[in-house]
């Protein structure tokens, strides 16, 4: 009997948890028409495990390769920056980063810049003078497997500006 309940109440969770998901497809739909997008793929995790991800759309338009959440491949982009920001705020709540220390103490290798001192607190609020990718930089597909090799693209160019001066988006 009891195994007859449990098996009741898991079907009307997953029949919920199904509904939801039609909704979020639609929802999902209409955003995609609005904004133009070719594509796109979401993943929901919980902890260390994704429980839910699904493709929308195409990765290549012009051979109907459709997204697919294993094997597509994307640019991380700005989802990159609430993550940082978060681990940012752990390393400081840990003491583990000073914001307001030399970014060459922790990336001993970055140059030395004549316009300041770049600071973890500068880079994160993009006051640092650091330049934004030029050209076809953004579109690279160049793997930097560390973040020195990352820091190649820019590290030896004059900042824009005195650093803590001005904001760039970089």
């Amino acid at each position: 009997m009891y195994r007859l309940i449990a098996l009741f109440c898991f079907s009307y969770l997953l029949a919920q948890f199904d509904e939801k998901i039609k909704t979020a497809d639609q929802t999902i739909q209409l955003f995609m028409e609005a904004k133009h997008a070719p594509g796109l793929v979401i993943a929901i995790g919980i902890k260390d495990k994704v429980i839910w991800s699904k493709g929308y759309g195409y990765a290549d338009m012009e051979q109907s390769v459709p997204m697919d959440p294993k094997l597509t491949k994307l640019r991380i982009g700005s989802v990159a920056k609430p993550i940082t920001a978060v681990m940012i705020g752990q390393l400081y709540e840990q003491g583990k980063l000073d914001l307001d220390r030399d970014i060459r103490d922790y990336v001993p290798s970055f140059p030395k810049k004549a316009k300041g001192t770049i600071t973890s607190r500068l880079l994160a609020g993009h006051l640092a003078g650091i330049r934004h990718y030029r050209g076809d930089e953004f579109m690279s597909r160049t793997h930097y497997p560390t973040v020195m090799e990352g820091l190649t693209i820019f590290k030896d160019d004059t900042l824009l500006h005195e650093v803590g001066s001005k904001y760039q988006y970089s």
